[in-house]
Order: C-alpha cells, then structure tokens, then sequence
C-alpha cells in the first residue's frame, strides 16, 4: 500500500510544469440528488472546491486554484491563481445513477521565472460540464466531459520574440482558446468522507501553439454534508 501511495504521488510530480500559460484545474463532480446538500473538496495540487444544492434539481459551485511550482530563489519557477463560479442541474431522486451538467466562468493568473527571463499573463474563461456518474454509501465514480474556452489579455514577458515563439508562448491573447477536457473521477470511503482520485486530458481544439498541461490528476479529500443515505 505504502508504495502505491508513492507512486501516485510520482505521476502526480511528473505531469506538474512550470512553463504553461494553462493548466487545467480539478473538475468539480457534485453529484447531488436532492437540496439542502454541501460538498467541500481539497486536494494535493492546490485545488479548493464548493458545491450546494439550492433545490432538488439546481446546484452552484465555486472553485479556486492556487499553485505554486519551486520556490521564488530556483532558477526555474511557477505560480498562479484561478477563481471560478458556476450553476446547474442535476436529475434527483433516490437512485444510484444521476447525471448533472453545470455552466460557468472565471478569472486567472500565471507568472513564471525561467533562468532570469520571466513571463505573466492573465485571463477568463467559461466551461460547460456534463456530467454522469453512481454514487454510493462507500464509493462513487463519475465521467465528465468539459468544454472550456478562454481568452488572454495580454501579456508582460523579457523574452526575445524567438524565445516567445521557441515555448508556445507567442501572440497567446489574439485567439480564443478552446480546449475539451474529458475527466474520470473515482472516490472511496464511508458516507460523509471519501478520498477522491480523478485523472483527466486536455484537448486543446484550437490550431495554434500554446503551453499548456495536456494532462491532469489529482488526489485529495471530499466531505458531504446534507445527504440522507438509505444505503
């Protein structure tokens, strides 16, 4: 067990990169089936999460990102921040199967440090996220397939032009970025506490260069509060 848990820890140090303008965040997986229901989330890479079911079918989200890769004294280093609000629906009842589809949008930064030269951006984005998935008592596991869009607004760098173009970085706030996201999320536990495991790619749909993380994990606690479980 305990070299399973390292090595989870390993696939998730290898796909962490400093030099991207995008970095997918953790898709948030409710999975609500009636009101009055909270889900609070976490996890190793700086992902905060909330959800609430306002009534049997409509839910809100919030999410926030908050990154850092190295410190500020290594020759190469990272951090950002993303914030993110959202509203859906989602199918009820007292059943096992339930699908949920959520729409939103938010604001981020990036800045890194590359041996002397530096490079930071901001931006917004929208996602829509459908959602199916079976919850249970001791597990749940849910599919997700998210769109997202965004767009730059320019950007402050000390690289050369070539340097900018040489990194995928180049004339990054001229284009609409579309990306689809696909994501599988998996937890395990009893009722109110579960460790969630989710793994997901990004697609980037857009036929231009950019740097970006193409894939995305994530390993961390879920607390639900509200749910009546009647198995």
């Amino acid at each position: 067990m305990k070299h399973f848990f390292y090595l989870v820890l390993f696939m998730l140090c290898m796909v962490t990169s400093c030099k991207v303008a995008y970095v997918p965040n953790t898709v948030n997986v409710p999975l609500f089936d009636d009101s009055g229901q909270i889900r609070l989330s976490g996890d190793t890479k700086g992902n905060f999460q909330f959800a609430t079911s306002l009534d049997p079918h409509v839910g809100v989200m919030v999410n926030a990102l908050l990154r850092q890769d190295g410190n500020d004294t290594d020759p190469v280093n990272g951090k950002g921040s993303f914030f993110e609000a959202g509203v859906g629906a989602f199918s009820g009842g007292d059943r096992w199967v339930t699908w949920e589809t959520y729409v939103g949008a938010g604001i981020g930064k990036t800045k890194f440090v590359d041996n002397g030269k530096s490079f930071d951006t901001r931006g917004a984005r929208f996602f829509f996220q459908p959602s199916i998935g079976i919850h249970h008592s001791i597990f749940e596991i849910a599919a997700t397939g998210r769109l997202v869009g965004g767009r730059y607004s320019g950007y402050n760098t000390t690289y050369t032009t070539q340097e900018l173009i040489n990194n995928n970085l180049a004339d990054i706030d001229k284009h609409t970025w579309l990306f689809a996201e696909p994501a599988l999320t998996a937890r395990i536990g009893y009722r109110w506490v579960k460790l969630q495991l989710q793994v997901g790619k990004a697609f980037k749909l857009t036929d231009k260069p950019l740097a970006f993380e193409e894939n995305f994990s994530s390993i961390g606690l879920i607390f639900d509060f509200g749910r009546t479980y009647s198995f």
